[in-house]
């Protein structure tokens, strides 16, 4: 075998009806192409899990479906307890109507760019925080899903 090529091999016996063993078949199935996708993945899922930002998966109608720890930092609520919350009611009153149009936005395809908001944690303090939406589509399908990254700044 080549070095870099994983393979997984299985086999079993060929008998007779009397339970003679004849022979037998070995299947080797090349499967490097999964391997090196699932470490890919892997190596996706270690730079959201470590990044500073927050990052956070929604469904198209803009409920929290994951987010990465930095997210529910900045929250203050476990990530369990953001799932299935509307990512707007994350953002005080003012700023929430711009947030919304913007979710919708991204809903329909359209990327957008940083806006600063200020966003309410689970104590009821406050912080000001730039965010961007990106629509998420698997090939050239429809939009299956929103990513938001979160950063937490010092000025408003």
């Amino acid at each position: 075998m080549p070095e870099g090529v994983y393979v997984h091999v299985t086999g079993r016996p060929i008998r007779d009806l009397k339970g003679q063993l004849l022979g037998g078949v070995v299947v080797i199935r090349d499967t490097t192409s999964e391997r090196r996708a699932q470490e890919s993945l892997k190596r996706l899922a270690a730079i959201v899990t470590s990044s500073a930002e927050g990052i956070i998966g929604l469904v198209p109608d803009g409920r929290i479906a994951d987010c990465n720890q930095s997210a529910a930092r900045m929250f203050g609520w476990p990530e369990s307890e953001l799932r299935g919350r509307a990512a707007g009611s994350l953002a005080r009153e003012q700023g929430r109507a711009e947030f919304d149009a913007r979710l919708k936005s991204a809903a329909e395809g359209k990327l957008s760019g940083p806006l600063l908001v200020e966003f309410e944690r689970r104590d009821k303090s406050t912080f000001w925080g730039a965010f961007s939406l990106a629509p998420i589509r698997l090939a050239d399908g429809p939009v299956i899903g929103l990513s938001m990254i979160l950063r937490e700044t010092a000025a408003s």
